[in-house]
Protein backbone atom coordinates (compact mmCIF):
# COMPACT_ATOMS: atom_id res chain seq x y z
CA UNK A 1 0.00 0.00 0.00
CA UNK A 2 2.75 2.05 0.64
CA UNK A 3 4.01 1.69 -2.59
CA UNK A 4 0.50 2.63 -4.03
CA UNK A 5 1.03 6.04 -2.46
CA UNK A 6 4.47 6.53 -4.16
CA UNK A 7 3.39 5.16 -7.48
CA UNK A 8 1.24 7.63 -8.38
CA UNK A 9 1.18 11.86 -8.36
CA UNK A 10 -1.91 14.08 -6.86
CA UNK A 11 -3.69 13.53 -9.96
CA UNK A 12 -3.48 9.82 -10.54
CA UNK A 13 -0.95 9.85 -13.12
CA UNK A 14 2.13 7.75 -13.19
CA UNK A 15 5.07 9.66 -12.01
CA UNK A 16 8.53 9.41 -13.78
CA UNK A 17 11.62 7.37 -12.63
CA UNK A 18 13.38 10.34 -10.68
CA UNK A 19 10.25 11.26 -8.77
CA UNK A 20 10.28 7.79 -7.69
CA UNK A 21 14.00 7.83 -6.46
CA UNK A 22 12.77 11.46 -4.80
CA UNK A 23 10.18 9.54 -3.21
CA UNK A 24 12.15 6.58 -1.68
CA UNK A 25 14.67 9.27 -0.50
CA UNK A 26 11.36 11.32 1.40
CA UNK A 27 10.39 7.95 2.47
CA UNK A 28 13.70 7.22 3.99
CA UNK A 29 14.61 10.26 5.71
CA UNK A 30 10.63 10.24 7.22
CA UNK A 31 11.43 6.97 8.79
CA UNK A 32 15.33 7.36 9.94
CA UNK A 33 13.58 10.57 11.53
CA UNK A 34 11.15 9.20 12.88
CA UNK A 35 14.00 6.23 14.44
CA UNK A 36 16.03 9.55 15.78
CA UNK A 37 12.70 10.72 17.66
CA UNK A 38 11.92 7.68 19.33
CA UNK A 39 15.20 7.25 20.58
CA UNK A 40 14.80 10.94 22.16
CA UNK A 41 11.03 9.99 23.31
CA UNK A 42 12.23 7.09 25.02
CA UNK A 43 15.15 8.32 26.62
CA UNK A 44 12.93 11.45 28.10
CA UNK A 45 9.63 10.09 28.41
CA UNK A 46 8.96 8.44 31.54
CA UNK A 47 6.90 5.50 30.67
CA UNK A 48 5.56 3.22 33.10
CA UNK A 49 4.49 -0.66 31.96
CA UNK A 50 6.79 -2.22 29.90
CA UNK A 51 4.48 -2.92 27.41
CA UNK A 52 4.77 0.96 25.96
CA UNK A 53 8.56 0.57 26.28
CA UNK A 54 8.34 -2.15 23.77
CA UNK A 55 5.98 -1.00 21.70
CA UNK A 56 8.41 2.08 21.44
CA UNK A 57 11.66 0.09 20.81
CA UNK A 58 9.49 -1.60 18.23
CA UNK A 59 8.83 1.08 16.35
CA UNK A 60 12.44 2.68 16.71
CA UNK A 61 13.77 -0.71 15.18
CA UNK A 62 11.34 -1.32 12.33
CA UNK A 63 11.76 2.77 11.33
CA UNK A 64 15.06 2.45 11.13
CA UNK A 65 15.34 -0.88 9.26
CA UNK A 66 12.59 0.53 7.00
CA UNK A 67 14.92 3.56 6.65
CA UNK A 68 18.02 1.76 6.01
CA UNK A 69 16.39 -0.53 3.24
CA UNK A 70 14.72 2.83 1.70
CA UNK A 71 18.76 4.01 1.82
CA UNK A 72 20.05 1.01 0.40
CA UNK A 73 17.56 0.72 -2.82
CA UNK A 74 17.99 4.99 -3.56
CA UNK A 75 21.91 4.30 -3.57
CA UNK A 76 21.37 1.18 -6.14
CA UNK A 77 20.68 2.72 -9.64
CA UNK A 78 19.38 -1.35 -10.59
CA UNK A 79 17.38 -2.17 -7.51
CA UNK A 80 15.80 1.57 -7.72
CA UNK A 81 14.51 -0.01 -11.25
CA UNK A 82 13.85 -3.07 -10.64
CA UNK A 83 11.47 -1.73 -7.78
CA UNK A 84 10.00 1.06 -10.16
CA UNK A 85 9.47 -1.42 -12.46
CA UNK A 86 7.66 -3.94 -9.94
CA UNK A 87 5.15 -0.83 -9.12
CA UNK A 88 3.53 -0.96 -12.07
CA UNK A 89 3.54 -4.35 -12.88
CA UNK A 90 0.24 -4.99 -13.58
CA UNK A 91 0.71 -8.72 -12.04
CA UNK A 92 1.55 -7.18 -9.24
CA UNK A 93 -1.04 -4.57 -8.90
CA UNK A 94 -4.02 -6.96 -9.52
CA UNK A 95 -2.38 -9.68 -7.10
CA UNK A 96 -2.17 -6.42 -3.94
CA UNK A 97 -5.60 -5.63 -5.19
CA UNK A 98 -7.05 -9.01 -3.99
CA UNK A 99 -5.13 -9.59 -1.03
CA UNK A 100 -5.99 -6.18 0.24
CA UNK A 101 -9.70 -7.62 -0.74
CA UNK A 102 -9.15 -11.06 0.96
CA UNK A 103 -7.20 -9.60 3.84
CA UNK A 104 -10.23 -7.50 4.78
CA UNK A 105 -12.38 -10.78 4.54
CA UNK A 106 -10.06 -12.52 6.53
CA UNK A 107 -10.01 -9.61 9.45
CA UNK A 108 -13.84 -9.65 9.33
CA UNK A 109 -14.09 -13.29 9.54
CA UNK A 110 -11.93 -12.96 12.85
CA UNK A 111 -14.13 -10.38 14.07
CA UNK A 112 -17.40 -11.98 13.93
CA UNK A 113 -15.53 -15.27 15.12
CA UNK A 114 -14.13 -13.25 18.33
CA UNK A 115 -17.71 -12.36 18.42
CA UNK A 116 -19.50 -15.43 18.59
CA UNK A 117 -16.65 -16.53 21.25
CA UNK A 118 -17.60 -13.82 23.47
CA UNK A 119 -21.03 -14.08 23.29
CA UNK A 120 -21.98 -17.83 23.78
CA UNK A 121 -18.92 -19.16 25.11
CA UNK A 122 -17.69 -16.23 27.69
CA UNK A 123 -14.32 -15.91 26.16
CA UNK A 124 -13.25 -12.28 26.48
CA UNK A 125 -10.43 -10.44 25.30
CA UNK A 126 -8.51 -7.83 26.93
CA UNK A 127 -8.68 -4.60 24.65
CA UNK A 128 -4.56 -4.47 24.05
CA UNK A 129 -4.97 -8.29 23.68
CA UNK A 130 -7.50 -8.05 21.01
CA UNK A 131 -5.74 -4.93 19.42
CA UNK A 132 -2.66 -6.84 18.68
CA UNK A 133 -4.10 -9.89 17.31
CA UNK A 134 -5.32 -7.86 14.68
CA UNK A 135 -2.38 -6.45 13.97
CA UNK A 136 -0.85 -9.45 13.69
CA UNK A 137 -3.32 -11.33 11.69
CA UNK A 138 -3.09 -8.01 9.89
CA UNK A 139 0.44 -8.21 9.10
CA UNK A 140 0.95 -11.62 8.93
CA UNK A 141 -2.62 -12.37 6.99
CA UNK A 142 -1.55 -10.00 4.16
CA UNK A 143 2.35 -11.21 3.49
CA UNK A 144 0.69 -14.57 3.91
CA UNK A 145 -1.59 -14.04 1.39
CA UNK A 146 0.15 -11.81 -1.18
CA UNK A 147 2.78 -14.88 -1.00
CA UNK A 148 -0.06 -17.59 -2.19
CA UNK A 149 -1.74 -15.38 -4.80
CA UNK A 150 1.57 -14.41 -6.02
CA UNK A 151 1.93 -18.60 -6.39
CA UNK A 152 -1.12 -19.24 -7.67
CA UNK A 153 -1.45 -16.30 -10.34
Amino acid sequence: MLLKLMITNRLGKKITENDFRKNIFRISFASLSLSFLGILFLRHANLSSSFAKGMVVGIIVSSFIIGLNFQWIYHHPQKLHRMYIDAFDERNITITSITAHLTLQLLTLIIFVLLILSTFADIKLTYDILLITLVYLLTFGFVFLHWLISKII
